[in-house]
């Protein structure tokens, strides 16, 4: 893919999408090596080289470039896994109605966890084509195999993936993963097992939280500078308290857009 930058302006953006220096012996490996990390965020290389000039002219650090990355990965993500889903939902409806279903194998826990892990990280743009069902996505990054909605420790990857392959539901090679049919079927089947109903949390009055809360519902929401000066929090730790504590654990649905100033808000919707 052309692109004016040189080695050593591509090596600083592969280093803070690593969180490591990365020194790569040429420009063309270089570029091969953002390619596979754009694909494992879901974005394409065009969308990391489009948003590089923060990071290489020093206006964003490159723990605050990676944040400000991930966040429009997470939100392209959210956009097509909607409609990914729905496919696969009428695709299983549709072999079911056929008498087309296959029995499918038993699972451990470990196993449940990376096949979601796959199918979520598979439903991802891959460079640059956004698969319209499962079935089209191809393959997915062994390195990327423990992030998704999934916790998963890296070292029980390569035994859960062989699990994975000798039932029948996965395929694998030196470098990346994909889901058979079954595979594909197997994981409709455990996304469509209902979640049993647990009461929220609730929210205390008069808590940082709770005035958290209060800024991303107002119409205009809430940017992170106006965030941190209400709360006294660091950037990354009001990241992740919105990802963990408001989406997670109260299951509030925060999205996040740029205004003409670039800023990133916050907003709480679907109340």
């Amino acid at each position: 893919m052309p692109t004016n930058l040189s080695k050593t302006e591509l090596a600083t953006i592969l280093s803070a999408l690593d969180g490591q220096p990365r020194n790569p012996a040429n420009r063309d490996k270089a570029l091969a090596a953002l390619e596979r990390r754009a694909a494992a965020l879901g974005l394409t290389t065009d969308e990391i080289l489009d948003a590089a000039p923060g990071l290489l002219d020093g206006r964003l650090s490159p723990e605050d470039w990676l944040a400000e990355v991930t966040e429009d990965a997470r939100a392209k993500v959210e956009t097509i896994t909607a409609e990914v889903v729905a496919a696969v939902k009428a695709g299983a409806a549709e072999r079911a109605a056929e008498g087309e279903a296959q029995p499918l194998p038993k699972l451990t826990r470990g196993e449940r966890k990376l096949l979601v892990n796959i199918a979520r990280n598979l439903m991802t743009p891959v460079n640059g084509a956004e698969p319209k069902t499962l079935d089209d996505a191809g393959s997915v990054w062994r390195d990327c195999l423990d992030q998704g909605p999934e916790t998963i420790e890296p070292t029980s990857l390569p035994g859960l993936v062989a699990s994975l392959t000798k039932k029948g539901l996965a395929t694998a090679n030196g470098e990346s993963v994909g889901l058979t049919t079954l595979g594909f079927a197997a994981y409709q089947s455990v996304a469509a097992e209902a979640p049993a109903a647990e009461a929220k949390p609730q929210t205390r009055e008069g808590t940082k939280q709770a005035q958290l809360i209060a800024m991303l519902r107002r119409p205009e929401g809430a940017d992170l500078d106006e965030i941190a000066e209400a709360t006294a929090w660091q950037k990354h730790s009001i990241r992740g308290f919105i990802s963990g504590a408001l989406k997670k654990k109260l299951g509030l649905e925060v999205t996040s857009t740029k205004d003409d100033q670039g800023r990133r808000i916050y907003h709480i919707t679907g109340e």
